[in-house]
Order: structure tokens, then C-alpha cells, then sequence
């Protein structure tokens, strides 16, 4: 695991120089990183590659990185981690080649020299990295198939950057910052900015399951290497299939536990994150049924008892007979946090269980190197509470199920021109608002419609849910309600919340986290089967569930979803009431310049007037000019 960034300056004239800028650029990620920092730059080219390692595999120098071919011709810096890099070692060594190290960073390049690009189909894995072909003169930038690790670029007048985290990129002597209208829309809507946009002009987020490549000759392209929706059609096509519930069973568990046993591949010690839920309850059983040792796991908990999941997770780490840690975080030590928020997420994000998620990762830390997660299942295991809203089920199929899922966020739907758009977007907000979704869903409370946000924002924005979405196919719309929304959360919510939600929280702690239920195996596999495997009338996980209550006992885990969240309206009310004071005033708004001071006053004083307003609307705030104050002012 490492933070990785770089440079190709097509028009280089030597007006800068490339060791101090790419050196600088990687100083910035070295929260990621701080076990080695190496670079490689070309003055010919104007190239510049550079690496900061978190040591996970051959902790010797053999898995320096940068990292080149044997005939130098390849050379390659690479964060993430491919699981099954022993399989394909093999498989190369039978074809003739030879390795020095027993790192998988050696092993991309080998299977680049074997196979070129082609090589992506072989690796399970989570990465981002960046390889340069010397023989054609291409650099390739790569984001794994759902999005676990994180890649930014920036592309204009033949200048390329790319960075693990947006900060590295400020550092190039011929960025300069201009903040993206296309970013201020998604984050107050969404809490988040949804790829392929980021908070930056002209700085963009690869698509996960994408690749892009940099040439003289052709310039930038971006390709698509994996699609979630073909195994979602497939299903789809295969639907009339008869399908043996206990075989479905039986090759899911097995896929499951292949996946898990995988990420315990490493040279440093291993743990899991265990909430007491069933997604990480799940990780852990399986894992603990086959290991001679006991496994490591880790729990926060909290004071107050209606955001506690610790006394859970410590009666099924005791079933379990795990080398069990738990961590009571008082509230002043999670508050803390609050202010640091920006520094550790380097655009605004608004998701507030980045703060446990953090703490939790800090508590890791100090014992393993790598830590495993239970994220991911909620998203194909049909897991969120909002699926089995018959009231918002209704709505969707009223509005021919697309329509209504792009209403919940609004933007041009594919097909429609913008004013056709507009309107379906309006008629559905009316009609949600109607029906009071927003008072049973938080996730779609959250944030704000379109119009709204041209009320507090002095930015010209307009967006496209075309181009955060990639095209979706015509046969998509033919999933039942619950599929369908399954399938956007996986697109955007999963891999932009979610996994940036942990990816920046433990890799400022110097801790790997990786993702079991994201093999890509196993989503291509659940993704094929008909949604009654996967749920039923009224909750989901049905094929977990039963595999889980073979290794614990169903009275552990047989409760109402909870949540990895913390009490926001009291302490907006209470304790953060200095900082909304501070920054949502006057003066911290008009030296940031985005927002309109009197329409967020007014949303301010509603907030604090009314008891049933909407938290989320605030916090977004926040952390907005929060974020601002650090990065843009």
C-alpha cells in the first residue's frame, strides 16, 4: 500500500525543475506512506514519477518503488495490492520469466511485458498506479474495478498530473487553483463529489474499472476495462434459470471465503474492523473457522448507548475466541476530530462517520498494518433500510425507475433535453416531498435539490448525470426497483463515500485497509442472481444470513441495522455550535467568496429554530467552508 503521484509535461523546457517538483509533491502524501519515498524523472520526456511506501509485501529493498523492468523499459509506481499476485507469478515463471523480489509490484510489470494492458483482466485486487511504456512513449493510469483506491488527474495545454490525493497536485509549480462548479453541485448534493468530477477545475477522478493512457500522438484516453452493469444484464438474461438455493450457498461461501483468505496475504500483521454488524460479524467468522491462531479485531465504542456497537461486537468477538481490542471514545476525543476533518479529507466531504471511522483506524493502528472491513456489503447484498420503502419503491416505478433514481439527485437524464430533464426532476421532487421520503430517508435528506443550491452559491453550475454515470445501457431499466438502486449506490455512493470515507481515514494512520466483500469475483457472481437471493419483502442479506448463521449463532447478530454514525444535531445544537458561528458567519463567508452569506444565515437560523430540520444541510455546510478556510482561501 503506498500513495503514489507524478508528472508528464509534453511542452517541458526545462523551466522548473522535475526532482524538486515531483519531490515535493510526494512529501505531501507521506501520511500514506512513511516507510520509503522514491521518484524517477526523465528530462528528455519531462517525466516524473513519484512513490511513498506503506511496506506491506517484501519489506526489503527489492520492492522499492519506483520499480522498472529488467531492461528498464517499464517503469511502474503502484499503490493497492493484488491479492493473488502468487497465482500469476507462477503462471508467468512457467512461461519463462524469472522475478527478484517477492513483491506483486513486480508482478504487474511482468505481466505488462507478457500480456500489455490486457494484464488487468488476471489481477484481484484493489490499486491505482501509473506505468510508463519507454518503447512507446504511453504513460497508463489504472483504478482498480469498484473504486477502493483513489486516483486523480489533471489534464490541460499537455500538461498531465496525477496524484493519490488532490494536495499533491497544488504542488506543481503550473497548477493553479480554481474551484470546479461541477464539484460544489455534487458535494451539496450528494455530501460527496461522484467521479468523474473532483472539487478542482479541470482536475477529474478515474472512473473506477477504467484505465486512461497519455501519448504524444493521441493525447489523453479514457477506456473501460470492467463494467458492473454487464453482470447486472447478465443476470437479467439468465433470469429464467432455475437456480438451487443450497448450491447458490454453497458457491457463495466459498467464493467468500477465497476472497478473505486472499487479503491476509501480507508480511505485517492482519486484523479486522468489527461493528457487531453482519457484514464484518461475516468477515470475521469465516476467516477465524480456518486460522490456528486467534484473529485481531477491533471496536470503538461510544458513551452514548443509541450510537454504541461495541457491547456486540465484544459478545461475538468472544464467541469467536478473537484477539479482541475495544476503544470507549469519549465525546470530547471524537469532537476533536471535527477540525481536522479537512486536513485529512483534501475536498469537502460531508459523510460524518469519517470521524469513528478515523478513530477506529488510529485504535488499528497501533497494533496491525492492515486491516480488513466489512464495506461493501450493504450495496450488493441488498443491506440499506431505504430499499424497503414501499412509498419510495412506488415513486420509482411511477417515474419508469431511471427517471426517478437521477430525480433524487437531479441533472440531465440521458436521452432528454435539459429542459424535458428539468421537469421530471421538479415533478418528482414534488412528489417525494409529498409523500415526506424525506423524513424517512436520511441519505436522501442529506442534501440539497439543484434549485436549491442556486439559492446559497455564487457559482454557475450545471452538471450531467450522463457523464457521472459512464452510459447506462437501455436493458438496465428492465431491473426490478431494488437492483436498479443497488446498482447507482455501487456506482457513485460506494466507491466515492464509502471507500474514500476509509481509504483517507487509514491511510492517514498509516494502516491498509482492504475490502473482502469487494472481490470482484464475488460482485460479478451476486450480481448474475435474481434479486429473491439477495433479499425479500422486507430486508436483505437473505444468502449472508445463512452462511453467517452456520459460524454465529443468530441472536448475535439478528437486530436492527444500526449504523457507524454520531449524535449530529446535538452536537451542531451544543458543541460545534462555536464553529457554524464561526464559519458559516459573515466574514469567514465573504473571505471564501462561494456561498451567499444571507441565504446561509437564513438556513443557519432555521436550523437552530426548528428542532426537526435537517442536520445533514447544516453540517454540509460546514465542513464546506471548513474545508475552504484550508485548501482554497
Amino acid at each position: 500500500m503506498c500513495r503514489v503521484t507524478g508528472f508528464w509535461d509534453l511542452n517541458y523546457r526545462g523551466a522548473y525543475g522535475l526532482e524538486r517538483t515531483v519531490d515535493q509533491m510526494n512529501q505531501t502524501l507521506v501520511h500514506g506512506g512513511p516507510d520509503e519515498q522514491g521518484f524517477y524523472c526523465n528530462e528528455r520526456l519531462g517525466l516524473a514519477l513519484a512513490n511513498c511506501r506503506l511496506a506491506i509485501l517484501d519489506l526489503s529493498p527489492l520492492g522499492h518503488q519506483p520499480m522498472f523492468s529488467d531492461d528498464n523499459q517499464i517503469c511502474l509506481v503502484f499503490n493497492g495490492e493484488i491479492y493473488n499476485f502468487a497465482e500469476i507469478k507462477k503462471e508467468l515463471e512457467g512461461l519463462g520469466l524469472s522475478f527478484k523480489s517477492h513483491s506483486d509490484t513486480e508482478v504487474i510489470i511482468k505481466a505488462y511485458q507478457k500480456w500489455g494492458i490486457d494484464c488487468l483482466n488476471k489481477f484481484r485486487g484493489m490499486f491505482a498506479f501509473a506505468l510508463f511504456d519507454r518503447a512507446q512513449e504511453k504513460l497508463f493510469l489504472v483504478r482498480d474495478r469498484i473504486g477502493v483506491k483513489p486516483i486523480y488527474y489533471f489534464w490541460q495545454n499537455g500538461l498531465f498530473i496525477f496524484a493519490s490525493e488532490t494536495r499533491a497536485i497544488f504542488k506543481h509549480p503550473q497548477f493553479q487553483k480554481e474551484i470546479s462548479a461541477e464539484g460544489v453541485a455534487t458535494y451539496f448534493q450528494f455530501g460527496y463529489i461522484p467521479h468523474p468530477f473532483s472539487i478542482w477545475q479541470n482536475v477529474f477522478k478515474l472512473p473506477p474499472g477504467c484505465f486512461l493512457t497519455v501519448s504524444r500522438k493521441e493525447g489523453l484516453k479514457i477506456q473501460k476495462y470492467w463494467d458492473l452493469q454487464d453482470y447486472y444484464l447478465r443476470g437479467l438474461s439468465e433470469q429464467s434459470v432455475e437456480r438451487n438455493e443450497l448450491e447458490i450457498l454453497s458457491q457463495l461461501e466459498n467464493i467468500l471465503t477465497d476472497s478473505f483468505r486472499l487479503r491476509l496475504v501480507s508480511d505485517v500483521p492482519v486484523g479486522v474492523f468489527l461493528s457487531g454488524g453482519i457484514d464484518s460479524s461475516i468477515v470475521a467468522a469465516l476467516l477465524q473457522k480456518d486460522l490456528d491462531k486467534p484473529l485481531r479485531t477491533f471496536t470503538i465504542g461510544f458513551e452514548d448507548k443509541d450510537y454504541n456497537e461495541a457491547e456486540y461486537a465484544k459478545q461475538i468477538a468472544n464467541h469467536l475466541k478473537t484477539n479482541h481490542t475495544e476503544l470507549y471514545c469519549t465525546q470530547k476525543e471524537a469532537l476533536e476530530i471535527v477540525p481536522n476533518l479537512p486536513e485529512i479529507y483534501d475536498e469537502p466531504f460531508g459523510d460524518s462517520s469519517a470521524v469513528p471511522t478515523f478513530l477506529i483506524s488510529k485504535l488499528a493502528r497501533q497494533e496491525v498494518k492492515v486491516v480488513l472491513s466489512g464495506d461493501g456489503g450493504d450495496e450488493f447484498f441488498a443491506g440499506y433500510d431505504k430499499y424497503w420503502n414501499q412509498k419510495m419503491l412506488q415513486a420509482l416505478a411511477m417515474t419508469n425507475k431511471l427517471p426517478g433514481i437521477l430525480g433524487l439527485v437531479g441533472g440531465k437524464i440521458s436521452g432528454l433535453s435539459s429542459n424535458e430533464a428539468a421537469y421530471r426532476v421538479r415533478k418528482f421532487s414534488q412528489m417525494v416531498q409529498a409523500q415526506n421520503i424525506f423524513e424517512q430517508f436520511a441519505d436522501i435528506a442529506t442534501g440539497f435539490f439543484p434549485a436549491e443550491i442556486s439559492n446559497f452559491v455564487n457559482i454557475k453550475q450545471e452538471f450531467f448525470l450522463s457523464d457521472i454515470l459512464g452510459g447506462v445501457k437501455d436493458d438496465l431499466l428492465k431491473l426490478d426497483p431494488v437492483s436498479l438502486w443497488m446498482f447507482f449506490d455501487a456506482k457513485l455512493y460506494l466507491p466515492e463515500d464509502i471507500l474514500t470515507k476509509v481509504d483517507r481515514a487509514s491511510m492517514h494512520n498509516a494502516l491498509e485497509a482492504r475490502e473482502p466483500l469487494l472481490d470482484h469475483q464475488m460482485i460479478e457472481f451476486i450480481c448474475g442472481l435474481p434479486i429473491n437471493f439477495k433479499c425479500d419483502d422486507k430486508s436483505g442479506k437473505h444468502l449472508l444470513k445463512k452462511i453467517l448463521n452456520k459460524y454465529l449463532p443468530k441472536k448475535y447478530w439478528d437486530r436492527p441495522k444500526h449504523g457507524f454514525s454520531i449524535p449530529m444535531r446535538a452536537w451542531l445544537l451544543n458543541d460545534l455550535k462555536p464553529l457554524v458561528d464561526e464559519f458559516l458567519g459573515e466574514r469567514c463567508i465573504k473571505e471564501v467568496g462561494v456561498l451567499d452569506y444571507q441565504a446561509v444565515n437564513n438556513l443557519r437560523k432555521s436550523f437552530f429554530g426548528n428542532k426537526n430540520s435537517n442536520p445533514y444541510r447544516i453540517w454540509y455546510l460546514l465542513i464546506f467552508q471548513m474545508w475552504a478556510t484550508r485548501w482554497l482561501v
